[in-house]
């Protein structure tokens, strides 16, 4: 193959490689030709393809070059448009492009409408279907991306993704993927049937997941996952975090080690509460030895305004009376040996 003064020529040796083989195969290995005439030859003698002109097909259009350097193929494109640089293959396809530049297109009426749209990818039956001044979408699937119009820079891989969003800045990956609304920002849908939750979101799945199983350490608000106690975070959360149930297994024995046997712990600017691996709880302390281990004062509120009951339900309960005649004395709700329950006054 060489290429002498802006012609194309490929020598072939036989006749067996057809015209429609080698124009087909112009268009995938030369892009698009900057020129003024397109020279195919072959053995049985040339044929001239110039520029601004069809070559049919037992009278079907099959491919055009047009002066601004695009190539069309199977029936896609015009030669009308002032748009350069496009590339389009697929009936239907391109159809009416007026100022467009630099957009690609594969499949049959893909990116159809479009008339001022820029750097458009569109692969797949009816993707970017609607699309006529959107920029810089990439949509790849049958009818990815269908319902946008004029948004730009949103990314669609799969059947249907996007296919309702008319968004900026987003990605829709997988089929039937959509958004919450259709003019969401910065929406990031990833998964079959999954449906965003609008604009500067991810949604990961869709509702009928069990489970979502993330590798390494994971970090929410902040970008390092930090090491604590010596131990790396799995989960570094730098904010509120909001549980409507939580369940905490503290069974690892290397954790237990190095936490001198805390199992839980939280801790505060002002000190912390510690959860022994043996169900001691220690505010104030790292190793508790009871069932409640405090260093520091303990305040019960006094009471001013009843004697609470002493019962069966709060046996072994302490409070501080501030009433009647046991004002200004800790009493201890008990037992007695006759089998009723009483108050019983526990200082002098």
């Amino acid at each position: 193959m060489s290429i002498l003064k802006r012609k194309v020529s490929w020598q072939v040796a036989t006749s067996i490689i057809s015209f429609e083989v080698l124009l087909f195969l112009f268009a995938f290995g030369l892009g698009i030709y900057q020129g003024v005439n397109t020279v195919i030859t072959k053995a049985a003698g040339d044929v001239n393809v110039p520029a601004g002109s069809y070559y049919k097909y037992d009278g079907h259009n099959f491919g055009m070059v047009t002066s601004g350097g695009s190539v069309f193929l199977g029936g896609a494109g015009n030669l009308t448009m002032t748009g350069t640089g496009n590339t389009a293959i697929g009936s239907q396809s391109f159809g009416v492009n007026t100022t467009g530049v630099a957009n690609t297109v594969l499949g049959g009426q893909a990116l159809p409408v479009n008339k001022t749209g820029n750097g458009n990818i569109a692969v797949g039956f009816h993707s970017l279907v609607s699309n006529s001044a959107g920029n810089s979408n990439t949509a790849v699937g049958d009818t990815s991306l269908g319902n946008n119009g004029t948004g730009s820079l949103n990314t669609a891989i799969g059947y249907n993704a996007g296919i309702l969003a008319n968004t900026n800045n987003s990605l829709y990956l997988g089929a039937n993927t959509i958004p919450l609304n259709g003019e969401d920002t910065n929406e990031i849908v990833i998964g079959y049937n999954a449906k965003g939750a609008g604009s500067n979101t991810v949604t990961l799945g869709n509702s009928s997941i069990l489970k979502t199983l993330l590798q390494g350490n994971v970090g929410i608000g902040i970008a390092n996952p930090g090491i604590y106690y010596g131990q790396q975070a799995k989960l570094d959360v730098n904010g509120y975090a909001s549980f409507g149930g939580l369940r905490i297994n503290g069974n690892d024995v290397a954790y237990n080690t190095i936490y001198q046997t805390k199992a839980i712990g939280i801790k505060t600017a002002g000190g912390g509460i510690l959860i022994s691996s043996a169900g001691n709880v220690g505010i104030g302390t790292n190793t508790p030895v009871a069932k409640l281990d405090v260093d520091g004062a303990i305040r019960t509120v006094p009471n001013t305004s009843s004697t609470p009951a002493c019962s069966a339900s709060n046996e072994g309960s302490i409070y501080y009376c501030k009433i009647g005649s046991c004002s200004t004395h800790f009493m201890g709700c008990r037992i007695t040996t006759s089998g009723t329950y009483q108050w019983l006054q526990l200082d002098n």
